[in-house]
């Protein structure tokens, strides 16, 4: 019925949709992908009613990430209690001039039982009227970078009583507001706070304890409607206060107070010079961050608070030294876990060390 040329014809239509056999389970992945991503998307972004009348209590106000934290949430609404460290500098001064009446300058010392306990005082007294919403613990310091040998444990004190301790005073003091609301916590630490590289341990030691202190807050506040998120920054450094010139001097001063309290065995095993060396030099002027490349860490927060359905952690990227949209920190942090310990040990180390 069917001549030779026919069967031919046949034959390669047949092996033209040998390939379709193998490419439809791709295909149907890929359909389930799109539906996945886009009901993620439609799920996560569904946000909560308006943020007028709910309050958002903020520590670090005064500078770095902070400052652009309460800028932002203020623009979006929410009455920001603004905690700053030093209310009487600058950088309080004009957050107080940039934002809107409904904004609070509180002072607050985070290492002080007695300033958190004042801080929530005021907080209390005045509340907008639909309470207090959220908590975002931000204030954080970064002391002088050495190795865990030349660091005095006075050091990694100083650190744990601001990133580690200073939280949680602050969580401790206000979680009856947010239990009441049924409102946030976020809590923000840093790449540090995934994975570690050499000669920041006073620093990555307490951000590590924050993401560990979070997990425990998520699961125990649970059972009252509360949702506690981390926001992990990458490298901002360029574009906060965090390597200004103060700083950087305290951090010089601290490498002299950690040589001389040293012993003469210790100080030949780390030269001087190679410390002060390994401390980032001056990059940024003054207290007031670049609010606009902050952006993205002040939306992660807004984000927290305001969606029915907040990530429980937010690696949000920074800036690069290479390339400016590339950050290294956050590359490695999002791959840590998932490489061999062997080869993260060896890229950290010819990366932070120039080890080959």
């Amino acid at each position: 019925m069917f001549g030779y040329g026919a069967f031919q014809v046949t034959f390669a239509a047949c092996l033209c949709l040998v390939p379709f056999l193998f490419l439809w389970p791709l295909l149907v992945a890929l359909c389930v992908w799109l539906l996945w991503t886009i009901g993620w998307k439609y799920w996560e972004h569904t946000h909560l009613g308006e943020c007028e009348g709910r309050g958002v209590f903020i520590t670090g106000c005064d500078s770095g990430l902070g400052f652009a934290i309460a800028e932002h949430l203020d623009a979006l609404g929410f009455t920001v209690f603004a905690g700053c460290y030093r209310p009487q500098d600058v950088g309080a001064s004009t957050l107080q001039k940039e934002c809107s009446s409904r904004l609070h300058e509180v002072p607050i010392d985070v290492r002080d039982k007695e300033s958190v306990a004042n801080a929530f005082a005021y907080v209390k007294d005045h509340l907008p009227k639909h309470g207090l919403w959220g908590v975002v613990n931000n204030a954080g310091v970064n002391l002088a970078t050495s190795e865990v040998e030349l660091t005095g444990v006075r050091m990694y004190n100083r650190a744990q009583d601001v990133n580690m301790y200073g939280p949680i005073r602050v969580v401790k003091a206000f979680l009856p507001l947010i239990r009441a609301s049924a409102g946030r916590i976020i809590n923000v630490t840093s790449v540090h706070g995934r994975m570690s590289i050499p000669r920041w341990s006073t620093y990555d030691v307490t951000k590590h304890g924050l993401e560990t202190l979070s997990d425990s807050l998520r699961l125990e506040m649970a059972k009252f409607g509360v949702r506690v998120s981390i926001v992990e920054p990458g490298q901002y450094g360029f574009v906060t206060s965090i390597q200004n010139e103060e700083m950087t001097n305290l951090q010089l001063a601290q490498i002299d107070e950690m040589w001389k309290n040293a012993s003469p065995e210790i100080r030949a095993a780390y030269p001087k010079e190679e410390e002060v060396k390994g401390n980032t030099p001056v990059m940024v002027h003054g207290w007031v961050a670049n609010v606009n490349k902050c952006l993205p860490v002040a939306r992660a927060v807004a984000h927290a608070l305001r969606s029915e359905h907040p990530r429980a952690r937010y690696l949000v990227g920074g800036y690069g030294t290479i390339v400016s949209f590339v950050d290294g920190f956050a590359v490695m942090s999002k791959v840590h876990n998932l490489l061999s310990t062997w080869f993260m040990d060896w890229w950290i180390a010819r990366w932070t060390l120039n080890e080959k």
